[in-house]
């Protein structure tokens, strides 16, 4: 039997092509998304026990709970050897909330095993029901949060077994059904790769919590994707109401340093947690506080301390900020296309007034932290409709997007998170026994698929190149290199990309450099996840040359 050594590297692989595409964005939706459809998938096995010590999930869930739109559809369940209904999966009213309150504290660390396959099932079974097929329009998704890996069984094999039909026969199935898949783990033992490729797969998002009290955080940024809400902007003291404002709701994350809050009305009427005021609710954890004041008092709000850049305030008002879907994974573009909409009883304004005393404008924040300020250019004079263009995205990584339309007594902001990721996946692998290298390449960016995009793979040793192959791309988006017998000693693999549409312009090459060993009968490699290097490609030759290393 052939002894191979074989690693997948997910490699920085597209910093080698940026495609000169602009992404137009779906056109804006006229209503909201408050009837959304949320399942939260919580593992209570007993590893939470180490993983969630003081069982920050429930305040986590709670959260979930008291924010959940009115009309919005949230069901959640607990897993672990088998699934059970924590709170039903039912359209959110006060009853609902007031009962699914009193079930957070059934959230336990005691069971056994990790049944993620039973636990999605069970999730996407409520697509089927009948009361759910007049809502195909509005968004399906299941948050699931998990410390472990697949674990039905002490036989591994029939744990990987289940595995492979997660992704094998569940996935078509759950993206077939329109479900979007939003991923935690809640430790570094749990199976990255699965979760990954869920959410990846059905426009998800996958995030690692590195410990348990961000798990507040990190499920309010799943709900925040699904559950677009328009919000007002803060600023070092406050905040500012105005009167077309039904209602607020203000959200303070504790951090380490401890906090006594309270607010200050504009009348200069002093909010405490304990105060007692019929168009006020102050809910507090160890992990944040939460306050919603119904018919507030126009004018400025002060904050006495506490506030972070966690802090938010949303709002409940007829007049609304409305941004053109974006994908939460998308791939490098040179340009991607926003529309921006003012409404009122979600119809566009077209009073000529207010939209004269109304600009709008946005902040793109990039995966490094630097930050982007433009404006959004009004189309048509009669129309609060807006457009700006978010140039290079050429960046991997998370992008957050704040716009804000504002005028001297007026603001209303969206914020929209998005991840560009690498266009192609390289999997590298070298036969130890027959001492040759192989190469599989696939498209991730679905644009891509189809394109006629040629790939050149050199082998080098120092600066030499011994090897170089013109790769031709295969019907499903896809190539194949495997090269001659190489004697042992430090390579590398570089790949260049060439396109025939003059759509896909390559701009910037730049290399993958992919080294490995050969030891006679073994590889050795110190090949890191790390972003591949950034250097631009010189022009290379499509002749093969093969020479012999000493």
């Amino acid at each position: 039997m052939k002894k191979t050594n074989k690693w997948m590297m997910l490699y920085s692989f597209s910093s080698l092509i940026f495609c000169i595409v602009t992404l137009a964005i779906i056109p804006i939706q006229t209503h909201a998304s408050n009837e959304n459809d949320f399942r939260v998938l919580v593992d209570v096995s007993g590893s939470m026990k180490k993983n969630d010590a003081n069982n920050m999930r429930r305040p986590a869930i709670e959260l979930l709970i008291r924010l959940a739109p009115e009309n919005s559809l949230v069901g959640i369940w607990t897993f672990g050897q088998n699934v059970d209904m924590l709170v039903p999966h039912r359209r959110v009213s006060k009853n609902w909330r007031d009962f699914s309150s009193t079930q957070v504290d059934k959230i336990h660390s005691t069971a056994l095993r990790t049944n993620i396959g039973l636990a999605l099932e069970m999730a996407m079974s409520e697509s089927l029901a009948s009361s759910y097929e007049d809502n195909s329009d509005n968004q399906k998704v299941i948050v699931l949060l998990t410390d472990g890996v697949v674990d039905v069984s002490a036989d591994s094999n029939i744990n990987d077994d289940e595995r492979i039909r997660i992704l094998e026969k569940l996935l078509p199935q759950m993206q077939a059904a329109g479900l979007i898949i939003h991923t935690i783990a809640l430790s570094s033992n749990a199976d990255k790769d699965l979760l990954q490729q869920l959410s990846l797969a059905t426009d998800g998002v996958y995030t690692l919590a590195e410990d348990a009290d961000q798990l507040a955080s990190v499920f309010l940024s799943a709900f925040d994707l699904s559950f677009p809400v328009n919000r007002i902007p803060i600023n070092e003291e406050g905040f500012l109401i105005d009167k077309g404002i039904d209602e607020f709701t203000l959200l303070m994350m504790r951090g380490v340093e401890p906090y006594k809050l309270h607010l200050k009305t504009p009348s200069n009427v002093l909010l405490k947690k304990d105060t007692e005021q019929s168009n006020v609710s102050w809910f507090s954890s160890p992990a944040y506080d939460l306050i919603t004041v119904s018919e507030p008092e126009a004018g400025y709000w002060i904050v006495n301390e506490g506030l972070t850049n966690q802090t938010r305030v949303s709002i409940v008002s007829d007049v609304a900020l409305r941004l053109s879907d974006v994908a939460n994974n998308i791939y490098p573009r040179s340009a991607m296309t926003i529309d921006a909409q003012l409404q009122a009883l979600n119809h566009i304004i077209i009073d000529q007034n207010l939209i004269d005393l109304i600009g709008v404008d946005y902040r793109l924040i990039t995966p490094n932290g630097h930050v982007i300020s433009d404006t959004f250019l009004l189309l048509n004079k009669d129309k609060a409709h807006y457009q700006a263009t978010l140039n290079d995205l050429s960046q991997r990584g998370s992008y957050e997007l704040v716009v804000t339309a504002k005028a001297d007594t007026f603001q209303r902001q969206q914020i929209k998170r998005f991840i560009v990721h690498d266009s192609f996946i390289a999997d590298l692998s070298v036969d130890d026994e027959s001492q040759a290298v192989s190469l599989d390449v696939k498209i991730k960016d679905p644009y891509l698929i189809g394109q006629q995009i040629d790939l050149t793979a050199a082998i080098q040793v120092a600066n030499s190149v011994i090897v170089e192959r013109s790769l031709s791309q295969k019907n499903n988006g896809s190539w194949e290199f495997t090269s001659t017998p190489l004697n042992a000693g430090d390579y590398s693999l570089h790949l260049q990309a060439n396109a025939e549409d003059p759509l896909l312009t390559l701009n910037d090459f730049k290399l993958a450099n992919m080294p490995f060993s050969i030891i006679e009968d073994r590889l050795t490699t110190t090949i890191s996840d790390l972003p591949l290097p950034e250097t631009e490609t010189e022009t290379e030759t499509e002749t093969e040359t093969e020479t012999e290393t000493e």
